[in-house]
């Protein structure tokens, strides 16, 4: 006899009862030796930012303290000597005098320069020699107790910073720091307030088998796939070697080293194998990790969620343990898994991150702790507007023996049935109803809330078999963000043009460069206070990044200071809005994200009607989860690792907006503007991400970030900084040269928009992104009426490869009756992401020592025809001398008292010059087309 199992999340849109495991259990005891000790809120190494890095250090190990359990362990790591370590401190008085305090403990034999120390170093200007008070020691092998007074020399803003010093440290050396006290401020220096991974005790049912019993132990690699993650081809990096094993032979070994990045293009290794596994189940993965000597890498394991063994699910995401640790020895780790709704395979992926060495695998197991159930009731939103017309109820249902069965949905307030839809056959696994929202708003009226209750029961042979409900509520929109998506400041429209990570010190340089907003992060109410202080005086826009750390929002007292938070700044002018977990779907498991989001939505939205609040999701598998529990969806498209990397953008976007557009929600990407996998964008790059991300409809546009990666510059003294000045002067014009395309109408393979406002003068472009399945397919763009759609093939063009599409042609005005019609004729291929917008020809860049204006974009591709052979990348071939004499000029505009014209050809192919040694030319096929707008002086 098996247990029912109820899983009831209050906020969560589901509602779960199942059959779950038998009560027999057999309990597994995880023994990680001493726990795993990661980041301690509120320090950091070399950077002072936000942005945690190790820098040749292993910072933040576990020991035992000189009076709890927990000290700050600094390591060497080969020729990289261990450093400072740092902690911010803001808001001392000026005026006031200062006791610092801390322990330490070298184990060293010669130590360099002035020795271990405790420095007191201004915020503003914290160079090597500019403390503003120290104290060092030799001693070595004794905890010893250092103290210094900070007086008379506090800067005029209370901002500090706190160092401790561990300079000129061997490979075999290390030192201890506990106790670390600045008299009258929190510190977090007892490091006992860590994260750990612990050991730990797990019911484990008795028919729940390991279900990497076959392969966890690495004697049979064939399991395994050796994959690089960029191409996923087979690499020297991964190796299953024989007398390596913690208990058999064999274990996986994961190496990396830097000459590879050329070679094989990966920095973060892998291997992966696939399981399969239940939707709405939670699991139990454990293994055992180890690392070579002198590894700088960071080894973690990853899990990412497949609907199929083939497919990735469109509904799932993937999430990374926490950091090992030193692992000299074999550790035992663990991670605690969720399977959402669709789930039925999960890829295991242990991996090395970040940096050179070898890490070891070995003896994975993976258990099924209990299921959530096999019936699911969810809602495609939970939070709804007054202006959402309706939402969607589903029933989804775990096995496919659904015969007879059949299902009433209804909708209540309180005990009043508002709505019902009864006798709804369930033929398959899912089944939908559709509610109007009528009836709540009705209920609601003016009130600025209120909540309802979902209810679905299941007949089978007019017996009922089982009852689910769930809430749903309906709120107004945030006062500052009306339906039309655009931020409202005093009355007027504002579009954030935003950067993470920025400190204070910087606050006036990106208000300079055109900038209105950036991310705030605090550690203590008296911290954001200052913070916010800086914003105001900047006058910049603040996204408080309300960091709700998992499990801990649950805890009254996290609860208490998040509610102090929003009663302080729910009507400041200066906070655009509240921002919540960051890569969400990452960081927790499932259903426990979607618990802890839904309650902050809530928690913030029953305090402040006027301010957003905003969730940055990662992972497109999961944007319509995210979606439902904020205002303002975000997503980070970087393109670091993509050959099309503006498709690559605005494939993302398009995903994002998709998913916000279900429920009317706004939506802001986030753009790569830093190093990352090797790559920093450059200024066409920059140009053109902001250019589709508009272009898709954002109404906002963000980068990350301000403080670049370890050992770079701040983007204000990168290369970027030039082109996110320009960028801010020509954002409104890019924003209102959108044409919003509203809903098309299917008409064979195309569709037709209705766009009545188009003028006759002005030049046009589509962009879409075409995902083609033949060796060749002929694209249709072009205006006509609605009665004549067959005439509105203006261009048509060959298109060999797949890819993101920009086409142009002028405005034809029909009046009401204009409509543009995109689509492929020979019906195999697919188009997304479409967009149209007018072509401004100032927003297009001056090219030096020439009589015009032009604007070429990295994402066009013509393509020659040389001897029978297709060449690309001929772009610089086609020089202004070339356009001049080979097109025709049309005057289109005239803008600042200067002549626009366009140079367009009148085919697919021109006739060009080419040097001889590139062969005899045939013709030239626009793939994706040249910016054809050139402006004269």
């Amino acid at each position: 006899m098996k247990k029912k199992y109820t899983l009831l999340c209050l906020l969560l849109a589901v509602c779960v009862i199942s059959a779950g495991m038998p009560t027999l259990a057999w309990q597994l005891q995880i023994d990680t030796g001493q726990p795993v000790c990661l980041w301690p809120d509120g320090w950091y190494t070399s950077d002072l930012s936000n942005y945690k890095t190790e820098k040749g250090i292993n910072a933040f190990a576990v020991s035992p303290g000189k009076t709890g359990n927990y000290a700050m362990k600094i390591l060497s790591k080969s020729d990289k000597k261990a450093s400072r370590i740092f902690t911010r401190i803001f808001g001392l008085d000026p005026e006031g005098s200062y006791t610092v305090s801390c322990y330490v403990k070298g184990d060293i034999e010669n130590i360099g320069g002035n020795g271990l120390g405790l420095l007191i170093l201004d915020h503003e200007n914290r160079g090597q020699s500019n403390s503003l008070a120290h104290a060092y020691t030799k001693k070595t092998g004794v905890w010893t107790l250092l103290s210094l007074t900070l007086s008379g020399n506090i800067p005029t803003n209370g901002n500090v910073v706190i160092a401790l010093d561990s300079p000129q440290i061997s490979d075999s050396e290390s030192v201890l720091w506990d106790d670390v006290n600045l008299e009258g401020k929190t510190l977090n220096g007892g490091f006992e307030e860590v994260s750990t991974l612990g050991p730990a005790t797990f019911e484990i049912p008795e028919d729940s088998p390991n279900l990497l019993a076959l392969a966890g132990s690495f004697e049979d690699d064939s399991l395994w796939h050796k994959y690089n993650p960029s191409n996923e081809i087979i690499n020297p990096m991964i190796s299953f070697p024989e007398n390596c094993g913690r208990n058999g032979s064999r274990a996986a070994a994961i190496h990396y080293e830097t000459s590879f990045k050329t070679n094989y293009n990966a920095i973060d290794p892998y291997c992966s194998i696939k399981v399969p596994v239940s939707p709405n189940s939670k699991y139990l993965l454990t293994g055992y990790c180890k690392m070579a000597s002198g590894t700088l890498g960071v080894p973690r394991v990853k899990v990412e969620f497949y609907k199929d063994m083939t497919k990735y699910s469109s509904q799932g995401t993937s999430l990374i343990t926490g950091a090992l640790g030193e692992v000299s020895e074999w550790k035992q780790f663990y991670q605690v898994i969720d399977t959402m709704p669709n789930c039925n395979v999960l890829a295991i992926l242990p991996r090395l991150y970040f940096n050179t060495g070898t890490a070891f695998f070995d003896d994975f197991a993976l258990y099924q702790l209990e299921s959530f159930g096999e019936t699911i009731l969810s809602t495609d939103s939970v939070y709804l507007y007054p202006d959402n017309k309706a939402f969607t109820a589903s029933l989804s249902v775990i096995d496919d023996t659904v015969t007879g069965r059949c299902v009433d949905f209804s909708l209540w307030y309180g005990k009043e049935k508002l709505a019902e839809e009864t006798g709804i056959s369930l033929t398959d696994t899912k089944v939908d109803c559709r509610f109007s929202s009528d009836s709540m708003l009705s209920k609601k009226g003016s009130a600025y809330s209120a909540e309802f209750t979902l209810k679905c029961t299941v007949y089978k042979d007019d017996q009922v078999q089982e009852t689910y409900q769930t809430p749903i509520y309906m709120y107004d929109r945030p006062k500052n963000l009306p339906q039309s998506g655009i931020y409202q400041k005093n009355g007027m429209d504002f579009y954030p043009y935003f950067c993470y990570s920025v400190p204070q010190e910087s606050y006036s340089t990106v208000k300079a460069a055109g900038m209105n907003t950036v991310q705030v992060t605090f550690e203590t109410e008296a911290g954001l206070a200052t913070t916010m202080a800086k914003v105001r005086e900047a006058d910049l826009m603040a996204m408080i990044y309300i960091h709700l750390d998992g499990e801990s929002l649950i805890s009254e007292d996290n609860v208490n200071i998040i509610k102090s938070i929003i009663k302080t700044y729910q009507n400041d002018p200066n906070v655009l809005g509240y921002l919540l977990l960051d890569e969400p779907f990452d960081k927790l498991p499932y259903f426990t994200c979607i618990e802890t989001l839904s309650k902050a939505y809530k928690l913030i939205r029953d305090i402040d009607k006027m301010h957003p609040v905003m969730l940055n999701d990662n992972r497109d598998a999961s944007f319509t989860d995210s979606a439902k529990f904020c205002d303002i969806l975000l997503t980070d498209p970087y393109p670091a690792k993509k050959d099309d990397k503006v498709g690559y953008v605005l494939q993302q976007t398009d995903k994002l907006r998709q998913a916000a557009k279900v429920q009317q929600k706004t939506f802001y990407p986030i753009l790569q503007a830093f190093r990352y996998y090797d790559m920093l964008p450059d200024s066409a790059l920059l140009w053109d991400m902001v250019r589709a991300s508009i272009h898709m409809g954002a109404t906002g546009i963000g980068y990350y970030r301000y403080c670049n990666a370890d050992g770079e510059s701040p983007l204000s003294q990168t290369a970027l900084w030039p082109s996110i000045q320009e960028i801010s002067k020509e954002l409104p014009i890019l924003y209102e040269s959108n044409i919003d395309l509203g809903e098309g109408v299917k008409r064979g393979n195309a569709m037709v928009y209705s766009i009545p406002s188009l003028s006759a003068a002005t030049l046009y472009e589509v962009s879409f992104i075409y995902e083609n399945t033949d060796s060749t397919a002929d694209i249709i763009c072009g205006l006509g009426t609605a009665e004549e759609i067959e005439a509105a093939v203006l261009n048509q063009y060959v298109i060999p490869t797949s890819g993101n599409i920009n086409l142009y042609f002028y405005g034809v005005d029909h009046g009401a009756d204009t409509v543009l019609i995109v689509g492929d004729t020979g019906g195999t291929g697919k188009i997304t992401a479409l967009t149209l917008h007018e072509v401004r020809p100032h927003l297009f860049k001056e090219q030096q020592g020439t009589d015009y204006m032009i604007h070429y974009s990295g994402i066009y591709k013509p393509t020659l025809l040389m001897n029978g052979t297709y060449v690309e990348g001929i772009r610089e071939l086609l020089s202004l001398e070339i356009l001049k004499k080979e097109a025709v000029a049309t005057p289109i505009a005239v803008h600042g008292g200067k002549t626009v014209y366009s140079y367009v050809p009148a085919t697919g192919s021109l006739s060009l010059p080419i040097p001889a040694a590139l062969g005899t030319f045939q013709s030239m096929v626009w793939e994706m087309s040249l910016s054809p707008c050139i402006s004269k002086k």
